[in-house]
């Protein structure tokens, strides 16, 4: 009775999409019932993205780079900057794992010079980059990975290929990812040039995400077929931004 009241008081305090998924897993691979979700960051796919293609405006984050508590010196500085002038011993480092493994903080007593920030860099004399203890679960803000199968559209390969290639091929500038951005059918190009070269690492996130776009198109397809008087639930949770298919920078 009581391991009941405690799964119980679990479930209610998770989100049933959330805690559905691992649980179904755990219960195939015969794992224990209990889930704990891994340490998740930020990181904002959309910002980024509109920053690299210069579409429109993106957010960034005013930072005080005075060391001195009584001054103030702030400076306008984004996630992509963080990632585009990253140390030159990074260079291989594409955004998805920059964020798993790395932050940014103050310099502090000892200044770590192999992880400091190149001198474009908007903080580069106050701040450089620390590195994780343990990995942490990269989340998407702002866009969501469509599905890329044979029949897609080519909008949605366009958008694929757009995301894939700034999430997971390492740049410092787009015209290390393609050529002329407003080309769509060229970023698709370069995605198909891309993809063979992917690591094994990668293209396991890759088709987890394709795995998530599917399993969960599907539980729409089956809960709005099996809803025939009553409204449908929303199976976007409240607060989600990751967005949908149909993003406006896409169209």
């Amino acid at each position: 009775m009581s391991r009941r009241r405690v799964a119980g008081m679990i479930y209610n305090l998770t989100n049933r999409q959330e805690i559905t998924g691992p649980l179904a897993a755990l219960y195939l691979y015969h794992g224990s019932c209990c889930y704990s979700s891994a340490r998740c960051v930020s990181l904002p796919l959309g910002d980024v993205t509109k920053q690299l293609m210069e579409l429109e405006d993106y957010s960034c984050n005013l930072i005080n780079s005075s060391e001195d508590a009584t001054a103030s010196n702030f400076r306008a500085v984004s996630y992509l900057d963080d990632y585009i002038y990253r140390p030159k011993m990074l260079e291989k480092l594409n955004l998805y794992e920059f964020t798993m493994w790395f932050f940014r903080k103050k310099h502090g007593n000892a200044i770590c010079s192999w992880l400091g920030f190149l001198d474009r860099h908007p903080l580069c004399k106050s701040h450089c980059l620390g590195k994780r203890y343990e990995d942490v679960v990269p989340v998407l803000q702002t866009f969501r990975f469509p599905r890329n199968e044979g029949q897609a559209s080519s909008e949605k390969r366009y958008k694929y290929a757009v995301l894939s290639l700034v999430l997971f091929k390492p740049f410092r500038c787009l015209a290390d990812i393609v050529s002329h951005s407003s080309d769509e059918q060229m970023w698709i190009d370069c995605y198909d040039q891309w993809k063979p070269q992917r690591s094994n690492f990668v293209e396991e996130i890759m088709n987890n995400m394709e795995d998530f776009c599917s399993g969960f198109e599907r539980a729409k397809s089956a809960r709005e077929e099996a809803s025939v008087t009553s409204k449908p639930e929303s199976l976007t949770p409240d607060g989600d931004t990751s967005g949908n298919e149909n993003d406006d920078l896409f169209h």
